[in-house]
Protein backbone atom coordinates (compact mmCIF):
# COMPACT_ATOMS: atom_id res chain seq x y z
CA UNK A 1 0.00 0.00 0.00
CA UNK A 2 2.51 2.03 0.46
CA UNK A 3 5.64 0.74 -1.44
CA UNK A 4 5.94 -2.07 -3.79
CA UNK A 5 8.20 -5.30 -3.65
CA UNK A 6 11.62 -4.39 -2.74
CA UNK A 7 14.92 -5.99 -1.88
CA UNK A 8 17.09 -5.07 0.81
CA UNK A 9 20.79 -5.97 0.84
CA UNK A 10 23.25 -5.49 3.21
CA UNK A 11 26.72 -5.40 2.31
CA UNK A 12 28.82 -4.84 5.32
CA UNK A 13 32.48 -3.56 5.23
CA UNK A 14 32.35 -3.56 1.62
CA UNK A 15 33.34 -0.80 -0.87
CA UNK A 16 31.89 -0.04 -4.72
CA UNK A 17 32.83 2.62 -6.76
CA UNK A 18 30.23 4.05 -8.32
CA UNK A 19 30.93 1.95 -11.83
CA UNK A 20 30.19 -1.29 -9.53
CA UNK A 21 26.94 0.23 -8.36
CA UNK A 22 26.20 0.97 -11.51
CA UNK A 23 26.80 -2.29 -13.04
CA UNK A 24 24.40 -4.27 -10.50
CA UNK A 25 21.15 -4.03 -12.76
CA UNK A 26 23.64 -4.97 -15.79
CA UNK A 27 22.57 -8.09 -18.03
CA UNK A 28 24.57 -10.90 -17.15
CA UNK A 29 27.11 -11.81 -19.83
CA UNK A 30 25.41 -15.13 -21.08
CA UNK A 31 22.32 -15.67 -23.00
CA UNK A 32 19.86 -17.93 -22.40
CA UNK A 33 16.89 -19.53 -24.24
CA UNK A 34 13.57 -18.86 -24.00
CA UNK A 35 10.62 -16.67 -24.04
CA UNK A 36 10.51 -16.41 -20.10
CA UNK A 37 13.98 -14.57 -20.23
CA UNK A 38 13.42 -12.44 -23.46
CA UNK A 39 13.59 -9.37 -21.23
CA UNK A 40 16.46 -10.24 -19.62
CA UNK A 41 17.94 -10.62 -15.88
CA UNK A 42 18.73 -6.95 -15.01
CA UNK A 43 17.74 -6.06 -12.10
CA UNK A 44 15.38 -2.82 -12.10
CA UNK A 45 17.67 -0.77 -9.93
CA UNK A 46 17.31 2.24 -7.68
CA UNK A 47 19.80 2.92 -5.36
CA UNK A 48 20.22 4.16 -1.58
CA UNK A 49 23.45 4.40 0.08
CA UNK A 50 23.62 5.37 3.46
CA UNK A 51 24.05 3.89 7.16
CA UNK A 52 20.58 4.21 7.77
CA UNK A 53 18.26 1.63 6.44
CA UNK A 54 14.97 2.70 5.85
CA UNK A 55 11.72 0.06 4.55
CA UNK A 56 7.80 0.62 4.31
CA UNK A 57 5.98 -2.62 5.25
CA UNK A 58 3.02 -3.38 6.35
CA UNK A 59 1.67 0.06 7.49
CA UNK A 60 5.12 0.63 9.69
CA UNK A 61 8.45 2.07 8.93
CA UNK A 62 11.20 -0.19 9.81
CA UNK A 63 14.81 1.99 10.19
CA UNK A 64 17.77 0.24 11.01
CA UNK A 65 20.88 2.05 12.24
CA UNK A 66 23.64 -0.51 12.97
CA UNK A 67 26.55 2.53 12.96
CA UNK A 68 24.30 4.51 15.43
CA UNK A 69 24.83 7.67 13.73
CA UNK A 70 20.77 8.74 13.57
CA UNK A 71 18.83 6.77 15.60
CA UNK A 72 20.46 6.68 19.56
CA UNK A 73 23.40 5.13 19.62
CA UNK A 74 22.79 4.50 23.44
CA UNK A 75 20.23 1.51 22.73
CA UNK A 76 21.06 -2.04 22.52
CA UNK A 77 18.89 -2.08 19.50
CA UNK A 78 19.83 -0.93 16.34
CA UNK A 79 16.73 -0.97 14.85
CA UNK A 80 12.81 0.81 15.29
CA UNK A 81 9.51 0.19 13.85
CA UNK A 82 6.93 3.73 13.47
CA UNK A 83 3.61 3.01 12.66
CA UNK A 84 2.77 5.00 9.23
CA UNK A 85 -0.75 5.45 11.09
CA UNK A 86 -1.31 7.86 13.74
CA UNK A 87 0.83 10.23 15.36
CA UNK A 88 4.01 7.87 16.38
CA UNK A 89 5.76 8.89 12.92
CA UNK A 90 5.27 12.76 12.88
CA UNK A 91 6.84 12.58 16.37
CA UNK A 92 9.90 10.87 15.06
CA UNK A 93 10.47 13.17 12.03
CA UNK A 94 10.14 16.36 14.48
CA UNK A 95 12.39 15.18 16.67
CA UNK A 96 15.16 14.16 13.84
CA UNK A 97 14.73 17.44 12.22
CA UNK A 98 15.36 19.40 15.38
CA UNK A 99 17.95 17.48 17.01
CA UNK A 100 20.05 15.47 13.89
CA UNK A 101 19.18 16.49 10.50
CA UNK A 102 22.18 19.20 9.59
CA UNK A 103 21.14 21.57 6.84
CA UNK A 104 23.47 23.00 4.29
Amino acid sequence: EFQGPAVTVVLEGVTLSMQEVCNLHLLPPWKLQGTTLTYGLGLLSCYWISNLQVITSGGALYMFDPHGSVLSPSQTSSGKMYSLFGTQLSSLLLYLVATRMKWM
